[in-house]
């Protein structure tokens, strides 16, 4: 059975969390077959008393452990959300904005499982390595504020990421 990482903005906010779970119960409907986990419910019950790393430390070792990353909300501003899709191009982990992207990416899927070769391995998530990746979102943020991010930066971002420059 397939994991999907349902990624979304928390930012401490209420509805947010009722967000996600409204994506989740609609994913679960159109997929059956698959197993939508959101880390916002997964730790929900110490989420608010956890500092910031830790929480991002729970959530990505959650991400690890599943097949397809799914991008949700407004995932692009949002710090935890940019860490798990970096985090995730480091891994090689396939990544779905929409449904139709996860529709493509759940019918080839086998085609697309990832290898342990394609980055960090499992479980090697540190805190200096959290560091590293929240920097990088501070730092693609900022060049976004400024007018100067455009998708060539992006992606040599995430070239840097897979060839473990960053790591």
């Amino acid at each position: 059975m397939k994991l999907v990482y349902i990624s979304h903005p928390y930012n401490g906010k209420e509805e947010n969390v009722m967000d996600a779970e409204q994506i989740a119960r609609d994913l679960q409907a159109a997929y059956p077959e698959v197993v939508f986990i959101s880390p916002l419910h997964a730790v929900m019950c110490d989420y608010d008393g956890l500092d910031y790393e830790t929480g991002l430390f729970y959530a990505l070792e959650i991400m690890r452990r599943c097949d397809i990353l799914y991008l949700s909300g407004d995932w692009k501003n949002s710090t935890g959300c940019m860490t798990e899709w970096l985090d995730a191009s480091a891994i090689g982990m396939p990544q779905a904005r929409d449904a139709k992207d996860l529709d493509c990416l759940l019918s080839n899927y086998g085609s697309l499982r990832r290898s342990q070769e394609q980055g960090p391995e499992q479980g090697s998530i540190s805190r200096p390595y959290i560091h590293r990746l929240i920097r990088t979102v501070s730092e693609l943020n900022r060049s976004r504020d400024n007018n100067q991010t455009n998708g060539k930066e992006i992606e040599t971002t995430k070239k840097r990421i897979r060839k473990r420059t960053l790591l």
